[in-house]
């Protein structure tokens, strides 16, 4: 499941829905709506029945396309029928969607990576992308940034946000049964599965996508470099859609890099657990579930200086910057 897809489950989770999650400690209280209307896809209407929602209105468009962002007025209409809140996720808030007199909008801010980034900030898919982002910021009642960090960085960029009423609302991202020490056990004492061809406990582990802001051919040059130091059984094992079966090109034909592509939670509990090390390379994020998840499976955590992951700062996480810092963490951590 994407990072998105988590958090709105543990969104979803505290208005009372069959969502099983844990929560870190949030700094708003969740609202008390009248009831529970949702404005999702056909193949996800399912997982929302069986969770509890019975209001639902099925509507097959791809974020940020035409159909989304000009033809979605009228089921989006149905929907409001149902509640007495509309929150959006995602700032893709269709431009032509006129909100109905006393329907609350709330609208979270997960980051403003696509204007902030240099990879990004220039390109057409970017500058596209701003009007649709001001029209969700000047639309919402209520904005919900997922650390200080992002609020800092919108109020920044957009200095309208400060006459919105904004809340700093970390994600409800952890199951509870991840800090149960015996699940813990388990998950280590687990058999290996034998379609992994690397060795439990002898691998770095990252968990991400491709993305330019994430790192990952960062981590890939600097894992090369460190080849001739490791020990022959260590692999730096990658996690992820993105992925699939093939290695990026930095690190294609390298025996000591494994691509896994997508796995099921249960898996990927089990990656956390067992890794010797959680690298999160990221040059900028706007919260950073991963970190946290394996953090609170007791493996330690390599990462940069970037300001959202001072939330989840602790004895077990390293921060490096630069091939040569990073280079050397690594070789210490999987000696």
């Amino acid at each position: 499941m994407s990072g998105i897809g988590r958090y709105i489950k543990g969104e979803l989770s505290t208005l009372g829905l069959g969502l099983p999650m844990g929560s870190l400690e949030n700094q708003a209280s969740p609202r008390t709506v009248k009831s529970v209307g949702l404005f999702c896809r056909p193949e996800e209407s399912r997982f929302f029945t069986e969770a509890g929602c019975a209001n639902l209105v099925e509507w097959n468009a791809r974020p940020f396309s035409i159909k989304e962002q000009f033809f979605s007025s009228p089921l989006l209409g149905k929907a409001l029928k149902m509640t007495d809140t509309v929150w959006f996720p995602h700032w893709n808030v269709p431009v032509v969607f006129p909100k109905p007199k006393g329907i609350e909008m709330i609208l979270t801010v997960h980051d403003l990576i696509p204007w902030t980034f240099p990879a990004y900030a220039k390109t057409l898919k970017s500058r596209l992308g701003w009007p649709i982002f001001l029209n969700a910021v000047r639309k919402a009642d209520v904005i919900r940034c997922d650390s200080q960090a992002t609020k800092d960085v919108l109020l920044e960029k957009v200095p309208e946000a400060k006459n919105k009423k904004i809340e700093v609302r970390y994600p409800n991202v952890l199951p509870a049964f991840l800090k149960d020490p015996v699940f813990q056990r388990t998950l280590r004492e687990r058999p290996w599965p034998e379609k992994w061809n690397f060795e439990k406990g002898q691998y770095a582990l990252y968990v991400g996508n491709l993305k330019p802001h994430k790192g990952i051919h960062f981590l890939i040059d600097v894992w090369m470099g460190l080849q001739s130091k490791l020990p022959e059984d260590v692999r730096l094992v990658l996690v992820g859609k993105s992925f699939g079966v093939q290695i990026p090109a930095r690190g294609a034909g390298m025996l000591k890099i494994i691509a896994l592509g997508e796995v099921s939670d249960e898996e990927l509990w089990q990656l956390y657990a067992n890794a010797k090390v959680f690298c999160f390379p990221s040059f900028a994020e706007g919260f950073g579930i991963p970190p946290l998840e394996a953090l609170t499976l007791g493996t330690p955590v390599l990462s940069r200086n970037i300001p959202s992951l001072s939330v989840t700062s602790g004895i077990n996480i390293y921060v490096a910057e630069g091939y040569e810092e990073w280079g050397k963490y690594l070789s210490d951590l999987m000696a």
